[in-house]
Formats: C-alpha cells, sequence, structure tokens
C-alpha cells in the first residue's frame, strides 16, 4: 500500500505545476504555448532514446522507424518554437505557422 504523504505530495506538486502554467499563460502570451512545446520536444527525445535503444531487441522495425520520424518532429518543433517572434500570437502567417503545421502533419503520418 502505498504511503498518504507520499499521495499528498504528487497533489501538490501537480497543483503547483498546473498553477504555475496558470500564472504564465497569465503573464505573457508566448510564455505558456513556449513552455507546452519545449515539453513536446522533450517528449519526442525520449521517444527518440527509447527507439534507439530498443532497437537491438526488435523483431519489427516499426518503432524504429517511429523514433526517426520523430527525430525530425523534434528538429521542426524547436525551429517552430525558437523562430517565433516575441509577443505575437501564433497566427500571424509565415514560417512559424507553416512549421507548426508540417510539424502535425508529421506526427499524424507517423
Amino acid at each position: 500500500m502505498r504511503d498518504p504523504s507520499a499521495l499528498s505530495i504528487r497533489i501538490a506538486g501537480w497543483t503547483a505545476v498546473a498553477g504555475g502554467l496558470f500564472v504564465a499563460s497569465l503573464y505573457r502570451y508566448v510564455l505558456f504555448p513556449s513552455l507546452v512545446e519545449t515539453f513536446t520536444i522533450v517528449v519526442a527525445f525520449a521517444i527518440i532514446l527509447l527507439a534507439w535503444n530498443a532497437r537491438r531487441f526488435l523483431d519489427n522495425n516499426y518503432l524504429l522507424f517511429l523514433g526517426i520520424t520523430y527525430a525530425f518532429v523534434a528538429v521542426v518543433d524547436m525551429l517552430h518554437t525558437f523562430r517565433r517572434p516575441a509577443g505575437k500570437p501564433e497566427s500571424t502567417v509565415g514560417w512559424g505557422s507553416s512549421a507548426w503545421r508540417s510539424r502535425r502533419h508529421s506526427s499524424g503520418d507517423a
């Protein structure tokens, strides 16, 4: 059985993270999407590492294909996240919007 104090610490931690993200969204518009997209980049790199380290144990190479695809997705997502002009919303048409669309399509194709 789990320790109740550990569960309350986890709940308090996640509540603090959610509250921090909420305050960040109120503070500056571009900060919240940038934090979320940075998290998606971290998840994409975790998928890459999982696929690359599991390649010796795979009979089917689909997980390796998925990892390689997410390598390109992470690069495009980094370009989109860090090329966005500060203070401008996502709706501005340009290179950032094209990178966002290409990232979403390549994620869906994988």
